[in-house]
């Protein structure tokens, strides 16, 4: 996840400033009128590509995701009320998140989950740094960015080390800290990685 030199600069007024108030998961539940607000299964999506385990009728909450200048990027509903990925917004999904040199790949539902959970938790759209990318210039072939399974975040108001321990109760499996934006994938092929990368904590982790 190398990015330019120049990035954290342009990075640092998304996340620099007092932390929002958070609000609790009983506060969200109470509003969307639920008992609890219900997690992210990590088994809900099979890997045999069978359809995604049924959930009890839920609220169908909208991801919103802006670029870093504040424009909007994305706003869907991904979900149905059954917990069923919807196609179309999948579709939009895979555009918005695509990488620079315009090629898509299906983003995987798990961290769209993630992404949705967090950006209900701080009331706040999702800042997205960067999503899918190719192999290259600091992407290795391994890399979760290449597979649709993992995003470089960032939610105005909220500092990294908020957002991490969030990323973490939501159930993201790589979570990676930096500077001024915090890395999110949902890897299931290799156990739980947590680690802090560029100047934050003043040592550089394994992505």
């Amino acid at each position: 996840m190398k990015l330019a030199l120049a990035l954290p600069m342009l990075l640092a007024p998304v996340v620099v400033g007092a932390t929002v108030a958070r609000t609790s998961q009983a506060d969200v539940a109470a509003r969307m009128g639920l008992s609890a607000v219900p997690e992210v299964h990590p088994e809900r999506f099979p890997r045999s590509g069978a359809r995604p385990v049924p959930m009890p009728e839920l609220p169908t909450p909208r991801l919103v995701v802006q670029g870093l200048d504040g424009r909007p990027i994305l706003d869907v509903m991904p979900f149905d009320a059954h917990g069923q990925p919807r196609a179309e917004a999948f579709d939009a999904i895979s555009e918005a998140f695509r990488a620079r040199s315009g090629e898509e790949t299906p983003i995987d539902p798990r961290l769209v989950e993630v992404l949705l959970t967090l950006s209900q938790r701080f009331e706040r759209p999702i800042a997205l740094v960067s999503a899918h990318r190719i192999p290259g210039r600091g992407t290795k072939k391994t890399s979760y960015h290449t597979k649709g399974m993992a995003a470089d975040i960032a939610i105005r108001g909220v500092k990294v080390h908020d957002l991490r321990e969030a990323a973490v109760e939501a159930g993201a499996t790589g979570v990676g800290v930096y500077p001024s934006f915090v890395h999110i994938d949902v890897r299931r092929d290799r156990p739980s990685y947590r680690w802090v990368g560029g100047s934050y904590g003043g040592w550089r982790g394994r992505r």
